[in-house]
């Protein structure tokens, strides 16, 4: 990719000699670093993550863009719950699932709602409480999860 091109992070490591992982895609999307390394070494640099290939939010016209400016925003929840998910599930929807700490009031629901609506004014926020919140297959949780681009088959907000 060119510097400052998002794209799929694919890795080999050849160390691992029982079984040397070649061209491993991390599912994960970044861009490349236009910018040289301050130690001058002349090996390209990656500038952050972006984010999972299907943890993007769809648009109605059919962009992606990464959900990372209102996940930064929930720090705070770790106050009153345990673990969150947030899963878009239609082009202006999202269900924000928490496991509580305590009781929830009001205001954190607004905080809640707030942080995704800051990025998205026309969008509806349903906040739910549960006892837990399911795993993935690999058994770690996602924190945002595009359920519209799961029921699509979209792979990658490249394609």
């Amino acid at each position: 990719m060119a510097p400052g091109e998002q794209g799929e992070l694919v890795c080999t490591v050849l160390e691992n000699y029982a079984m040397p992982l070649i061209r491993y895609n991390l599912g994960d999307i970044a861009a490349g670093s236009p910018y040289p390394c301050a130690c001058g070494r002349g090996l390209p640099l990656m500038r952050v993550v972006d984010g999972r290939t299907v943890d993007f939010v769809l648009r109605a016209d059919g962009t992606s863009e990464s959900p990372m400016q209102f996940l930064g925003k929930f720090d705070c929840v770790s106050e009153f719950a345990l673990e969150y998910q947030v899963a878009q599930t239609a082009c202006d929807e999202f269900r924000v699932t928490l496991v509580p700490r305590r009781r929830l009031c009001a205001g954190d629901r607004e905080l809640i709602a707030g942080a995704i609506l800051e990025q998205y004014p026309r969008a509806q926020v349903t906040v739910v409480e549960a006892a837990d919140i399911p795993r993935e297959p690999s058994g770690k949780r996602r924190t945002f999860r595009s359920e519209i681009a799961e029921q699509a088959g979209r792979e990658s907000p490249m394609t």
